[in-house]
C-alpha cells in the first residue's frame, strides 16, 4: 500500500512543482492569501496578510506553507499549497538567506526587516560616431 501512495505521488510531483513555480513566491515574500470560507449564501473570501516564514514538503502533495502576520498580535498559521480553496498573491519580494525564518516569531521592531532584492539598470552604452 505504501508503494502505491509513493507511485501516485510520483505522478502528481511533475504537476505540482510547475504549480509552485506559477504561485511565484518563496520563503520571506511578503503575501496576501486569499481563503474561501464557506458562508449561508456560498463562499466569501477573506485575506490574510502576512510574511511567508516557511515551506515545507515542496516537491510532495503535501506541501504546506506557514505565514506570519505582522500587524497587531503576532499570529502564526499554515496553509496548504495544492488547495482549491486557497489563492496566493505576491506583495514584495524578500532577500533572505534561510530555509526556516521561525525566529521572526520572537522579533520586533526593526529586527523584522527584510532586504528587498537590488534591482539592476543597465547603463546605456555611447555608440562612437
Amino acid at each position: 500500500m505504501h508503494q502505491l501512495i509513493q507511485q501516485i505521488e510520483k505522478e502528481h510531483i511533475k504537476h505540482m512543482s510547475d504549480s509552485l513555480k506559477s504561485q511565484g513566491f518563496n520563503v520571506g515574500d511578503d503575501i496576501i492569501v486569499n481563503i474561501k470560507i464557506p458562508d449561508k449564501s456560498g463562499f466569501r473570501i477573506q485575506k490574510f496578510t502576512g510574511r511567508c516564514i516557511g515551506i515545507k514538503n515542496k516537491c510532495s502533495t503535501s506541501c504546506s506553507f506557514k505565514v506570519l502576520k505582522l500587524e497587531g498580535t503576532k499570529v502564526v498559521r499554515l496553509f496548504p499549497l495544492h488547495s482549491p480553496l486557497i489563492s496566493v498573491d505576491l506583495k514584495t519580494k524578500g532577500y533572505v538567506r534561510r530555509a526556516k525564518l521561525n525566529y521572526l516569531i520572537k522579533q520586533t521592531g526593526k529586527a523584522l526587516r527584510i532586504r528587498t532584492p537590488k534591482i539592476v539598470k543597465h547603463k546605456k552604452t555611447k555608440t562612437p560616431a
